[in-house]
């Protein structure tokens, strides 16, 4: 059982990598450098040694079945999440693939397909981003974290944000203590309701990536930049300052700001820097606020961000996600959520994507997903059923499956993937590649807790499971747990 769980899930992951590398078959490969001594040109278990090695051992057996039994199963005659999505992924990649050659792309070549994109390792051919095939921008950016090593430096600064967030979440932070509320916060906010809905989140992606990419947005991000490297909103934002955050304080903060732009009110958000503690570091803030008030009159930015904000004030009445940051960050002094850490992650950011390509393409994939409604809610189904803090057998769904994400990303598998994906557009280059560097980070031991009951008997809907059948939700369940699932 557990082995056609992790092969549907590797053939999941290689049918995504085929798929890229049957779209970039146009294309030529990327141009070679002088090849190594040796064979260069591995296999996945060489390229993710961690990844095989967790994926082979018991710890992944609540992970794969919470995919098999929540993700991959049909239900009351509605196809599976999980598949959906994948559809929706190949369908984008397709969709991009039959965009028009870019300018500079070599001509045509007599009995070859025409290839799409321009030289990869002539920067100066490089078409805009907004003028750029899609499918050769995803290349590009390939060739750029992966090929010029610039990669491993973005996992590097997010990696441990990831693991740092989902250790607080699973109990294995500082205090040692569990967090699963900021579970059922991400849980909440996909769950597709009255207050919730994914599409106003992806509205946001692409009204805010038009932003962006204009000089009032450009002058947004420096604005930002200059303040987060600012040394007295660093010592606002260390606990070891005399006058630093406090946690009550950052929640009060947010308690005004949220309504302010909410209301779109510029005088509230004047009056946020006019009051202490703010008031201090007027000078510093003034330029932001502005920047903010003038988004206040961007109707296409403010209508999906208000709806936005009333689904994180549903999903989030007690402000756990501003608790989580403070106490990371100033409380436990994790240097990746520090201020410091954060004016660093943007400022490499600039240098890493000189060409805005990640802001044009998170906009423009966001413009695609959104006009597929069955993907938006089968992704936003995933997303609720892996973070649900409900479930069987006395665990939910966060708790068997949070601790084996983390463990991959403690066993450096983003670095692993990112290389595994380099290899499948590109195949074997016959050079060096950065990400390809067998991870130095050790293999989380196997599980040893219990495992779960892998196989459902049935669905229950709307009902509730009790051992092996399905009872109203309102009823009382006395059996013990069995194969009927929620």
């Amino acid at each position: 059982m557990k082995r056609d769980v992790a092969l549907a899930l590797a053939v999941m992951a290689a049918g995504f990598g085929l798929v890229l590398v049957a779209c970039g078959a146009e294309n030529a490969e990327a141009p070679r450098r002088a090849p190594l001594e040796g064979p260069v040109c591995r296999g996945f278990d060489q390229l993710a040694p961690n990844f095989t090695t967790i994926i082979n051992q018991n710890s992944t057996y609540n992970l794969a079945c919470v995919v098999r039994t929540k993700l991959l199963q049909e239900v009351n005659g509605e196809a599976p999440p999980l598949n959906d999505v994948l559809r929706a992924v190949f369908g984008l990649i397709d969709g991009f693939a039959s965009q028009p050659a870019e300018r500079n792309a070599p001509p045509k070549q007599p009995n070859r397909p025409q290839e799409l994109c321009a030289p990869d390792e002539s920067e100066a051919l490089w078409p805009p981003v907004a003028q750029a095939n899609q499918l050769c921008e995803i290349r590009r950016l390939l060739y750029v974290l992966v090929h010029q090593g610039k990669g491993i430096d973005v996992i590097d600064l997010v990696d441990p944000q990831l693991s740092g967030a989902l250790n607080y979440i699973l109990g294995r932070g500082k205090d040692k203590t569990k967090h699963f509320e900021i579970a059922g916060v991400v849980s909440r906010a996909c769950s597709q309701n009255g207050q919730c809905q994914l599409s106003n989140g992806l509205d946001l992606l692409v009204a805010l990536s038009a932003y962006l990419e204009s000089t009032e947005g450009k002058k947004t991000l420096d604005d930002v930049r200059v303040l987060l490297n600012s040394p007295t909103i660093q010592g606002f934002l260390d606990s070891s300052a005399p006058n630093a955050l406090s946690e009550d304080g950052a929640v009060a903060i947010a308690r005004i700001l949220g309504p302010a732009i909410q209301n779109a009110s510029p005088s509230d958000l004047q009056n946020l820097i006019e009051q202490p503690p703010l008031n201090q570091f007027k000078t510093e803030l003034q330029p932001l606020i502005d920047d903010l008030k003038f988004i206040l009159g961007r109707p296409e930015l403010m209508n999906p961000l208000k709806r936005s904000l009333v689904c994180l004030t549903y999903s989030d009445p007690n402000y756990d996600l501003v608790r989580m940051l403070h106490r990371l960050g100033l409380r436990d002094q994790l240097p990746e959520f520090g201020i410091r850490r954060l004016a660093k992650l943007l400022d490499d950011l600039q240098v890493i994507d000189q060409r805005g390509a990640l802001i044009h393409l998170l906009g423009t994939l966001s413009a695609a997903i959104v006009a597929d409604e069955q993907a938006i809610d089968s992704a936003a189904k995933v997303c609720q059923t892996l973070f649900s803090t409900t479930g069987t057998a006395g665990q939910s769904n966060a708790e068997r499956a949070l601790p084996v994400v983390a463990d991959l990303l403690a066993a450096g598998v983003g670095n692993e993937v990112m290389c595994a994906l380099d290899t499948l557009v590109w195949g074997c280059s016959g050079t060096t590649q950065p990400a390809c560097a067998p991870s130095m980070k050790p293999v989380p031991p196997p599980m040893t807790g219990e495992m779960m009951a892998c196989e459902c008997k049935v669905f229950c809907g709307a009902q509730k499971p009790c051992g092996d059948e399905c009872i109203a939700a309102t009823a009382t369940c006395s059996a013990k747990p069995g194969t009927a699932c929620p």
